[in-house]
């Protein structure tokens, strides 16, 4: 999955607004990216940065050409990151971006482009510094800056950028209701893919069907932990003799597919932050080379349940297709 996909799906507002603005020539100088902590601030600045120097002539950056390559390596010289979560941004800071932006750009593109990253964490003297340069902007440089808390960021730096809302998943609210109501953390997790509604996945929750299915997929996922190989045995071994109706089994490859798509996620720095699985999410993804094809693979799998095809045979398909996906 790439993240102007994730932009489209997850962030319609974001995606829609930047094409708009790119395809009536009304890009704004500055922009303030806004989010709580589940949302991707720092990515979304990235990668908006990104498509304004992308070689594709598209609206999004392509991720590919020779620029985006350079960008992402940190090699774009007409590029500056100031990130107010890792360290106290001074006065000084300010005084040498806005210098270095004095100059003549590096690039041929013309456009030179900085993030500042929590912005709310700037003090004064620093704000201050920012402003009169937010202030009169030149026409080829575009401000990308982000916030957790919209409320501590200065007004005065409020009124010079235009706002970008990251939405929060509405996945996670009702979550934190049906644990208020006794379910555990790892089953609304699971199960919010399958249920939006609270006593939907309550039931589901106290299906013995799913827990057993539950079992399997948790005692699968921790032999990938160990290996990709251990995963593929235990497939054979313990799950072929456990999961034997057509509902368990495609209760089993969603439960697994879900996990895949969180990976790919991990793979464009989104996360979730609190997620129960996030210590097997990111061993596994770094044993996994071809996560997406594995994906499209186990979704394929998917359709075939239907067809006279044992599930002795599918789990040993779907053991193999991962098995091999951790190989180059």
């Amino acid at each position: 999955m790439s993240f102007v996909e994730y932009l489209k799906a997850q962030q319609p507002l974001i995606y829609q607004t930047f094409i708009n603005a790119r395809k009536n020539n009304v890009l704004s100088h500055a922009y303030l990216i806004k989010g709580d902590q589940s949302t991707p601030t720092l990515e979304t600045a990235l990668y908006l940065a990104k498509s304004l120097i992308c070689e594709s002539g598209n609206y999004f950056a392509c991720e590919h050409c020779p620029s985006c390559i350079r960008f992402d390596k940190g090699n774009y010289a007409d590029f500056i990151l100031l990130n107010a979560q890792k360290e106290n941004l001074k006065v000084a800071d300010i005084d040498n971006l806005t210098k270095r932006f004095s100059e003549t750009s590096l690039e041929k593109k013309g456009i030179s482009i900085y993030i500042i990253h929590h912005v709310e964490n700037m003090n004064r003297e620093s704000v201050n510094a920012l402003l009169k340069f937010l202030e009169e902007p030149s026409t080829n440089i575009f401000a990308f800056l982000t916030t957790e808390n919209e409320s501590k960021v200065l007004p005065t730096i409020l009124s010079r950028c235009q706002h970008l809302k990251l939405l929060p998943d509405k996945k996670n609210i009702v979550i934190e209701n049906v644990l208020k109501k006794g379910v555990d953390k790892l089953d609304g997790e699971l199960l919010i893919n399958f249920a939006s509604e609270e006593n939907a996945l309550i039931n589901l929750a106290n299906d013995d069907s799913y827990k057993l299915v539950k079992n399997i997929f948790l005692g699968y996922i921790k032999s990938l932990n160990d290996s990709l190989l251990d995963g593929y045995y235990y497939l054979q071994t313990e799950a072929v003799g456990i999961i034997k109706t057509k509902e368990q089994i495609r209760l089993f490859i969603d439960l697994l597919a879900n996990f895949f798509k969180e990976m790919l996620y991990i793979d464009l720095n989104i996360k979730k932050t609190d997620y129960s699985l996030n210590d097997y999410l990111e061993n596994i993804a770094k044993s996994i080379k071809n996560k997406e094809e594995c994906y499209k693979q186990i979704m394929f799998i998917r359709g075939q349940i239907e067809l006279n095809v044992t599930i002795a045979l599918i789990l040993e398909h779907i053991g193999y297709i991962i098995y091999q996906g951790g190989k180059k």
